[in-house]
């Protein structure tokens, strides 16, 4: 049976929200050779299921206000389409979190590269 309804377009990415250098420093993409590199940039189908019991921990308790707010998250980041939709929402969660402050910026740069790669 052929539905006479159009296929749903992929949401369009918003408009960059101002960001600090700080922030910005967050996104760029650090070059990891080797197999090491290699593993770490194997694409992600979900990233709930892509989290392990201490990353899901480590991400709720260091970047976001617990589990609740890193549940919510995840959800909408897995239904972007893309990075580029993406990453305005990964802007606001970092401005809103502070996750350019120095004791975040590993964790945060972990998180990001996970969402990397469930659009790779």
């Amino acid at each position: 049976m052929v539905s006479d309804r159009p296929a749903p377009h992929p949401p369009q990415p918003a408009p960059a929200p101002n960001l600090s250098p700080e922030v910005e420093e967050l996104f760029e993409e650090k070059d990891q050779g080797g197999v090491a590199g290699r593993m770490m940039r194997q694409r992600v189908t979900d990233l709930n299921r892509a989290l392990s019991i201490n990353n899901r921990v480590l991400f709720a308790n260091k970047l976001f206000d617990g589990n609740e707010g890193l549940n919510d998250a995840l959800k909408i980041l897995n239904l972007r389409g893309s990075f580029a939709n993406a990453k305005p929402l990964l802007i606001d969660l970092a401005q809103q979190h502070d996750w350019a402050r120095e004791d975040r910026q590993e964790t945060a740069r972990e998180f990001i590269d996970l969402v990397r790669r469930r659009y790779a």
